[in-house]
C-alpha cells in the first residue's frame, strides 16, 4: 500500500477516498471465510503472458479459484478473450475450477475516476493491493505473469510461515553484478542458489 499511496499522490492531506463506499463496504464486510485463491492483475500488454502463467500453475495441478483484475485496461473484447483463455485452462480431472476476470474500474471513487492521473497511478504494480483488497478469497496467493512455478503452489498456504504470520514473502529475483538493475537471467539465478 505505500507503493500505491507514493505513486498515486496520496498523503494525509488528501481527503478524496480512494474507493467507492459501496465497494469499501463489500471489502470491509469481508471475504468468504476460509476460502483460498489465487490473485493477479493484468493488462492488453500482458494478458498473453497472464494466460500463460495461469496454464503452466493449472498444469502443476493447483486447483485454487483465480481472479484476474484490471482497472479499465481491457476491452469488452479483450476482457472476454482473457476470461475465455482462463476457462480454457480451468478445469481438473473433469471439475471445473473458478475463474473470473474482475475490472476495479467501478470500484474507484468518482473522484479518483475523474483525474486520469490518479486512474494511471493505480494501474500497473499498484494495481496488485487493490486486488489484495477487493478479492473474495480470505487467504491469498498473489502472483505476476512472470511467476513460474515448478511445483503446486497450493501448500504455500498451510507452510508453518503463513500459518504463524498469515503472510509469505520472497524474493523473486537478485541483483547481480548491476548496481540498481535486477538482471532476470533464470540460469545465472539458479547459478547463485545452488
Amino acid at each position: 500500500l505505500h507503493e500505491l499511496s507514493a505513486r498515486s499522490g496520496l498523503s494525509e492531506l488528501r481527503t478524496r477516498p480512494l474507493l467507492t463506499p459501496k465497494a469499501t463496504a463489500e471489502i470491509f464486510s469481508g471475504p468468504r471465510e476460509g476460502s483460498r485463491g489465487l490473485v493477479t492483475c493484468t493488462s492488453p500488454r500482458l494478458a498473453k503472458a497472464t494466460l500463460t502463467a495461469v496454464s503452466r500453475v493449472r498444469a502443476l495441478g493447483c486447483t485454487l479459484p483465480l481472479e484476474v483484475y484490471h482497472i479499465a485496461e481491457l476491452s469488452p473484447t479483450q476482457e472476454r478473450r482473457v476470461a475465455q483463455g482462463l476457462r480454457a485452462h480451468s478445469s481438473y480431472e473433469d471439475r471445473r475450477i473458478e475463474s473470473r476476470v474482475i475490472d476495479l474500474w467501478p470500484r474507484l471513487s468518482a473522484e479518483v475516476r475523474a483525474r486520469e492521473d490518479e486512474v494511471d497511478a493505480v494501474r500497473g504494480y499498484p494495481c496488485k493491493p487493490l486486488a489484495l483488497l477487493a478479492s473474495a478469497f480470505d487467504e491469498v496467493l498473489l502472483f505476476d505473469h512472470d511467476t513460474v512455478f515448478i511445483n503446486d503452489p497450493t501448500p504455500l498456504l498451510a507452510s508453518s510461515i503463513f500459518v504463524a504470520n498469515g503472510l509469505l514473502l520472497f524474493r523473486d529475483r537478485q541483483m547481480l553484478g548491476q548496481p540498481g538493475a535486477p538482471v532476470k537471467s533464470a540460469s545465472r539465478y539458479v547459478r547463485q542458489l545452488a
